[in-house]
């Protein structure tokens, strides 16, 4: 009888967002600094998610290596951080 293997990493339905701001650039905060003015932006205090990685399903089985590319922006780091545990995702299993 042949035993089934089991993955050593398993994703299954993986979120991660974040909360995304909205703030004035550096240079408009240091410009109102020098002026003596401190307005706040309605706008910075605004709130939207950020979806980094959205239902991502994978496996990998012992024996197996796994490469992760894409394009900037595409999760690559936020999935290392996942499965290194330094953060926990939104939604799904690991």
């Amino acid at each position: 009888m042949e035993e089934k293997m089991q993955p050593v990493i398993d994703l299954s339905h993986v979120s991660k967002k974040y909360h995304k701001y909205q703030t004035r650039s550096i240079r408009d905060a240091v410009s109102g600094l020098f002026k003596g003015i401190r307005r706040r932006n309605p706008k910075s205090q605004r709130d939207d998610w950020l979806w980094a990685i959205h239902d991502l399903n994978f496996q990998v089985f012992p024996g197996r290596t796994l490469g992760i590319i894409g394009s900037n922006g595409a999760g690559k780091t936020t999935t290392l951080k996942l499965l290194s545990k330094i953060t926990q995702p939104s939604e799904g299993k690991i």
